[in-house]
C-alpha cells in the first residue's frame, strides 16, 4: 500500500483545532498523519503515544475507541483506534474532546468515513490478492462494527459515563423540546436541581471509589422517584437536574405538583445509604451514610423563558435552599 495514498486522506480529514489522526506501525512508532502544531517530519518514528493507546497497542486490539485525558501532545482526545487490515499498522482518529461535544454528530459521521476508508483500502488489497469470499463477509462485519464504535462515541458525547443519565447537553436538547410541546399542549412543566449536602466530607473520609457509588445510587433513587417521561441528569459532581414536563394547565396547580413531586425526591434521598468499601482483598466493610439534598426548583411554560434561563432560575433557587439549611426545598422567582 502507497504512503501517499494515506498521507492524502490525512490531508482531507477536519478534526477540528486540535484534533489529530495517525498512522503508526504495531510498536505505536508515527509514520505519517495530521497533527495540530507539530511538524509531522520531527514526529516520525516517535513512540509517544498515551498511556491508554500503549496499553491498547500492548494488548494486542485490533480496534477500539477511548478517552484520554491527556494523548500524546497533552491535549484530551476522544480517539477511535483500528488496524489496517492484517498489515501491522494502525489508524488512529481523535478529536480534542471540547470540539467533540460541540459538534459531536458531524465528528463522529467523519470518523466513521474516516476508518471505513481505511477499510476499504484494506479489503481493495485483499480482493486483489484473491481473498476469499468469508474473507469479504469479514470486512463488512469489521465495518459494521467500526460504525458502532462511532455510535458508541457519540453516546459520551449525550450521557454520564458514572451514572449512565443524561448529561448537561441532552438535558437541554430535551428541555427545548418540552417547551415546544408546553407552548402546543398551554401545560407547565417542572424542573428541580439538586445538590447533596455534604458529598465532600465522604470523598474526603472514603475516597472517590465510595464517593462514586453514592452518585449511582441517587441516581438510581431519582430515576425510581419520577415518570418514564420524566428526565434525570447528572451535570456533574454532586448535581442532579430532573425534568419534569406535562403538569397541569394552571399554575399554582402545576406547582403543587411539583412540590408533592419534589418532596418525593428529598424523602427518598434522606433514607440511608449502604455503600461497600473494598480494600485490596479484604471483605467488603459496610459503610452506613445519611445524606441529604438542596433542592431548587423552577415552572416552565412555552417560551416565557430559555432552557438556560430555566436552568439558571433552578440553580439560584438551590443555592436559596442550601443556606437555608440540609434537606430543604425552594421554588424560583414568584413561586418562593
Amino acid at each position: 500500500m502507497n504512503l501517499s495514498t494515506f498521507q492524502r486522506l490525512f490531508a482531507g480529514i477536519k478534526l477540528g483545532e486540535r484534533g489529530a489522526a495517525n498512522l503508526r506501525d504495531a510498536a505505536g512508532g508515527f509514520i505519517t498523519g495530521a497533527l495540530p502544531d507539530e511538524d509531522i517530519g520531527k514526529m516520525v518514528g516517535s513512540r509517544n503515544v498515551s498511556p491508554e493507546f500503549r496499553r491498547r497497542l500492548d494488548a494486542g486490539e485490533a480496534s477500539g475507541h477511548f478517552y484520554t485525558p491527556a494523548g500524546f501532545d497533552g491535549v484530551p482526545r476522544i480517539v477511535a483506534f483500528g488496524k489496517v487490515g492484517k498489515y501491522p499498522l494502525y489508524v488512529s482518529v481523535g478529536v480534542a474532546s471540547d470540539e467533540y461535544l460541540k459538534e459531536w454528530k458531524r465528528e463522529a459521521v467523519a470518523m466513521v468515513g474516516f476508518v471505513a476508508l481505511f477499510t476499504l483500502l484494506a479489503t481493495s488489497a485483499a480482493l486483489h490478492a484473491g481473498r476469499s469470499m468469508q474473507q469479504r463477509i469479514k470486512a463488512r462485519e469489521a465495518l459494521y462494527r467500526q460504525e458502532e464504535r462511532a455510535r458508541a462515541i457519540s453516546e459520551l458525547a449525550y450521557h454520564d459515563t458514572l451514572t449512565g443519565l443524561p448529561n448537561r447537553r441532552l438535558l437541554l436538547d430535551r428541555l427545548a423540546q418540552a417547551l415546544a410541546a408546553s407552548n402546543r399542549s398551554r401545560r407547565y412543566g417542572a424542573l428541580p436541581f439538586l445538590d447533596l449536602d455534604n458529598f465532600k466530607s465522604l470523598n474526603d473520609r472514603y475516597g472517590h471509589v465510595v464517593g462514586d457509588l453514592l452518585l449511582v445510587e441517587v441516581a438510581s433513587r431519582l430515576v425510581a422517584c419520577v415518570r418514564e417521561m420524566d428526565t434525570v441528569a447528572r451535570f456533574g459532581g454532586d448535581e442532579f437536574v430532573v425534568m419534569i414536563p406535562e403538569l397541569a394547565t394552571d399554575r399554582r396547580e402545576s406547582l403543587e405538583e411539583g412540590t408533592v413531586i419534589a418532596g418525593k425526591i428529598l424523602e427518598a434521598l434522606a433514607k440511608p445509604y449502604a455503600l461497600p468499601l473494598r480494600q485490596d482483598w479484604q471483605a467488603a466493610e459496610i459503610i452506613m451514610h445519611h445524606c441529604s439534598a438542596s433542592l431548587g426548583a423552577a415552572l416552565f411554560f412555552a417560551h416565557d423563558l430559555g432552557s438556560e434561563d430555566i436552568v439558571k432560575n433552578a440553580d439560584a433557587a438551590m443555592y436559596q435552599a442550601k443556606r437555608a439549611g440540609r434537606g430543604q426545598m425552594r421554588f424560583a422567582g414568584p413561586d418562593h
